[in-house]
């Protein structure tokens, strides 16, 4: 049984064993749903709903791994306060946002060398930042 009051960190991994199924309360996974979440969405929704019961604490968001990279643009309501975001183990960390694009050639353009990725999402009109 988890005390909520004693809540102080959530772990967040973008592993492949990683899901917003798990507790987040703990870096490693094991059998019983403990392990790191997947996403900070689902992280910051947890965050909320604590807030919500009556949990003011200071919560601490570790991010596992060396990179986190945000699929889209990442909304922190009013309802998310006295949250430290920090990479685990204070391990070099880049949290970057965008789409990454890949696939790059070389090509003239206006007389000038440059390079450029064709993206089949910008075309059909799918592409949203």
């Amino acid at each position: 049984m988890i005390y909520f009051g004693s809540i102080s960190a959530f772990f967040v991994s973008q592993s492949e064993e990683a899901n917003d199924t798990s507790s987040g309360l703990s870096p490693e996974f094991s059998k019983d749903g403990n392990g790191p979440l997947r996403t900070l969405e689902d992280t910051l929704e947890k965050i909320t709903e604590l807030r919500r019961i009556g949990v003011y604490q200071p919560i601490t968001i570790k991010l596992i791994g060396s990179e986190y990279a945000l699929e889209k643009t990442l909304v922190i309501n009013e309802n998310v306060y006295g949250v430290t975001i920090e990479p685990f183990c204070n391990q070099p960390f880049l949290l970057s946002g965008g789409k990454r694009i890949t696939g790059f050639k070389e090509l003239v353009f206006n007389d000038q060398r440059c390079f450029a990725a064709y993206i089949p999402e910008v075309e059909s009109g799918e592409w949203q930042l």
